[in-house]
């Protein structure tokens, strides 16, 4: 028990500086349409517009795509010309090590159309970088990863009508995760120090 407690710190020490990184917290992130935050790790945002006749789930409106890039700070442009209006959620960040963000989704969609699939969406530092699924008839799930290197980033995503506005397609977002990555420098002095560690242990127990 004497060893594991130094050896956990040095781990905690590889480890240490997420919390000033980027924040894991969905409630901390800028909101652009109609986004309900269900708790720190699960969000709802959906492509339910008033002026479409359409009831959001949260307080908010769908945008149109115009308005939707830079809500998140897309480019202009960034988002498919077949866009019409959708909801997403935005943070920019500076972390000084590589940080893993990982989520689960799921896409339903009411009034399916083979002809206007509604799509989720990531993107990073003002372009779209991965898509999350295309509504279909029935839900579609899946698990999204993303391996952020050191810097300064923008991180979005989001929901979009394509082609028209007929149907509300909801993104669900859950189990939300933002872990620091040891990079392999800070791994080889955690592993230097360990076995010193180790080897301390054993000239102590050989000496009793």
């Amino acid at each position: 028990m004497q060893l594991l407690r130094p050896i956990a710190f040095l781990l905690g020490l590889a480890t240490a500086g997420l919390a000033s990184a980027a924040p894991a917290d969905l409630g901390t992130w800028n909101t652009a349409g109609d986004v309900v935050v269900d708790s720190a790790t699960a969000v709802r945002l959906t492509t339910a517009a008033v002026e479409s006749g359409e009831t959001p789930l949260g307080s908010g409106s769908a945008l149109q795509f115009y308005e939707l890039e830079p809500a998140l700070q897309l480019a202009p442009g960034a988002l498919p010309a077949e866009s019409f209006e959708g909801s997403g959620l935005f943070l920019r960040f500076d972390h000084g090590q590589p940080l893993q963000v990982s989520f689960d989704w799921t896409l339903t969609t009411t009034g399916f159309d083979a002809d206007y699939r509604d799509r989720g969406f990531v993107a990073l530092d003002g372009q779209l970088i991965a898509p999350l699924g295309q509504a279909q008839a029935t839900p579609v799930s899946g698990r999204f990863s993303l391996l952020l290197q050191p810097g300064s980033h923008a991180l979005a995503f989001g929901v979009l009508d394509v082609n028209a506005v007929d149907g509300v397609s909801t993104l669900s977002i859950g189990q939300f995760s933002v872990s620091a990555v040891p990079e392999p420098g800070t791994w080889a002095l955690w592993l230097a120090g360990a076995s010193g560690l180790l080897a301390w242990r054993r000239r102590a127990s050989t000496r009793r």
